[in-house]
């Protein structure tokens, strides 16, 4: 099992459903097993930490959860 692969199944463990990552060479083993995985409902990408953290909290606030 990859490091990428553990991270999906901590992922799974705890109901996590949407998902806001950056992109990067030491997170690529992450995205790769997402992809193999593709049972999340979202996955947000992004360039810029301010606008994935406002994105986080509105996201939190309207569904309620973490």
């Amino acid at each position: 099992m990859t490091g990428g692969k553990l991270v999906v199944e901590c992922l799974k463990a705890h109901g996590v459903k949407v998902i806001f990552g950056m992109p990067g060479g030491h997170t690529t083993g992450i995205y790769d097993a997402l992809y193999d995985e593709n049972r999340f409902d979202r996955f947000w990408l992004g360039m810029n930490r301010l606008a994935h953290s406002w994105r986080m909290d509105t996201r939190g606030r309207r569904a309620r959860s973490v």
